[in-house]
């Protein structure tokens, strides 16, 4: 009979676990609010990324959803220590890659703004260090 061994995380695990459910609770509220197209949510949105948004191909909002959801399930994965949390997290990359390849292919306005390519980077720097942070965590035995 084979036994598994898991470690218990420390209070640093718990912190990074329940900031990645922040960070992605906020995706995925972004997600919803423009989405249904929440008034107040897309006040201060310039009228130009609005057009945008609603002259989009119906197709590109799977990606979006797919990725926003798969990476929140991902952080709540983390916080039950679940193996499938690395899953979920590669999941949520590959719609951030459609995304934004979509955004970058579709010129959308204010792409090139440094806020807006500092917001990509930081996007693309939590994505990538949740899902290594899973790997590494699973490779320890804390996530089973």
């Amino acid at each position: 009979m084979s036994e598994t061994t898991s470690r218990r995380p420390g209070r640093r695990y718990w912190l990074i676990a329940l900031l990645s459910l922040a960070w992605n609770g906020f995706g995925a509220l972004d997600f919803t609010m423009t989405a249904t197209r929440d008034v107040t949510w897309l006040a201060n949105v310039p009228p130009g990324l609005i057009d945008w948004l609603d002259s989009e191909p119906s197709w590109t909002i799977g990606p979006w959803f797919i990725g926003v959801w798969a990476a929140l399930a991902g952080s709540l994965l983390l916080l039950t220590r679940s193996r499938w949390a690395a899953p979920a997290f590669v999941v949520s990359i590959l719609g951030l890659s459609v995304t934004h390849g979509w955004d970058i292919a579709s010129a959308m306005p204010g792409l090139t703004d440094v806020v807006n390519i500092i917001t990509m980077v930081v996007v693309w720097a939590v994505a990538v260090a949740l899902l290594w942070y899973a790997v590494r965590k699973t490779k320890q035995g804390v996530l089973r």
